[in-house]
């Protein structure tokens, strides 16, 4: 393996993914970090995001950084064009490219389910708000998603149509003239445990040793280190499957699935993430990967390498910032706890961490550990030592996970 302290490197992200950069410059010689930045009226607290922290270097222009550039890492989605063209302009990149049409196009995706004769709910696509509310009238028990447009509305169950004639509503609000093209998918909800295999992926192949694990919606997550081989059959059927796609997309990225499990070898792809997971998964995994470069290096010119996993278990739990909402938050973090709080949104100015005004403010504390006791027991210290205004956590969520653990073994999972 060629030595990457004379490399530079760039990564593109949107604020969720800083600490990808803070791992990177540990070993590379330069890190540079872009956000996009530019609106139609622009505020500096958006080119703000990035600035001092640990080891990189906030840049503002992005196609004048990547002439310098050695590595381009992209570890979001919504960068499938940039990812395609850097490549074809012989840049080396990581990031899903292609492939993120698995999460982005979750009707495809189920139809792909289908195709490779994996266990596929029934789920149909409608166009249109109005449809959408007649074909959920005199149904109940369902999930509606709005497939890429996240931030009009998130996933939804529908219990029947009067308990979802608030968020049609508000859907008539947000989407407005858009209501009539919209699309929807909208699938049977199913019922079982709900484990996730958080990987990465070279062109269909999947690294090994990976991680498979389990997260409290939103809130936290446990994961578990093993061979690829060692995973659940109930996810490994999936990604199997879905290797081929990765494949002809050149997907060299991470990728995370979860299933409903109703029993120990069938189970029902629910979601794809073709980036960084989170919560907790994405920063997680920088401290887990004891040469998290170097793999992410390889991956990138489509070699695999095999992880160098420091530990057998890892976790952590979501913090919120409340007042982050709308106001500049600042976070007082122990020295030696750093490496262990993954920011996201967020600054270093005058010496104090900041986060930015922004929707949902979040950062996540890790740990890692040789027993889930071990970590959950460091994540209950560590977030205690986290300092700041209106500042959010669920520690004891970690706990409630220890529960679909052994809910899971009904079902012939062991973790």
């Amino acid at each position: 393996m060629e030595s990457l302290r004379d490399k530079v490197a760039l990564v593109f992200d949107r604020g969720l993914y800083q600490e990808v950069a803070v791992r990177l410059a540990q070993d590379f010689k330069r890190v540079m970090y872009y956000s996009p930045w530019a609106g139609l009226y622009p505020e500096a607290k958006m080119a703000a995001i990035g600035k001092g922290l640990e080891g990189v270097e906030r840049v503002n222009e992005f196609w004048q950084a990547a002439k310098v550039a050695d590595l381009i890492v992209f570890p979001d989605t919504f960068c499938m064009d940039e990812v395609v063209h850097a490549r074809e302009v012989g840049y080396r990149v990581f990031g899903a490219g292609r492939g993120e049409t698995l999460e982005l196009d979750r009707y495809h995706t189920r139809e792909l389910q289908a195709a490779a004769k994996l266990p596929t709910q029934e789920t149909v696509k409608i166009t249109g708000l109005a449809a959408l509310t007649d074909y959920l009238k005199d149904r109940k028990n369902l999930v509606v998603k709005i497939p890429k447009y996240r931030g009009d509305a998130e996933s939804f169950f529908h219990y029947d149509a009067e308990m979802s004639r608030d968020m049609l509503a508000h859907l008539a609000h947000v989407l407005g003239p858009l209501a009539d093209e919209t699309e929807f998918v909208v699938e049977e909800a199913l019922e079982g445990v709900e484990p996730g295999l958080d990987a990465i992926t070279v062109d269909g192949a999947y690294l090994s040793p990976t991680m498979w694990g389990w997260e409290l919606k939103d809130v936290a997550y446990l994961g578990k280190v093993c061979d690829y081989g060692e995973v659940p059959k109930a996810l490994t059927n999936i990604t199997d499957a879905l290797a081929p796609h990765l494949d002809e997309a050149e997907a060299r990225t991470f990728l995370s699935i979860e299933a409903i499990v109703p029993s120990k070898d069938a189970g029902y792809l629910i979601d794809v993430t073709a980036r960084g997971a989170g919560p907790v998964v994405a920063g997680l995994q920088t401290q887990l990967i004891e040469n998290y470069s170097e793999v992410l290096w390889a991956a990138a010119d489509g070699e695999v390498i095999e992880p160098a996993m420091t530990h057998e278990y890892g976790g952590g739990v979501k913090l919120g910032i409340r007042w982050a909402d709308d106001e500049w938050a600042t976070v007082h973090i122990p020295k030696e706890l750093r490496p262990w709080v993954k920011l996201k949104m967020a600054a270093k100015l005058d010496g104090r961490y900041r986060i930015t005004p922004t929707e949902g403010p979040e950062l996540d504390v890790v740990a890692v550990g040789d027993s889930i006791e071990e970590v959950i027991e460091q994540v209950k210290e560590r977030v205690c030592q986290i300092k700041g205004h209106a500042l959010e956590h669920n520690a004891e969520a970690l706990d409630e996970i220890t529960e679909k653990i052994e809910e899971a073994r009904k079902v012939g999972i062991t973790f």
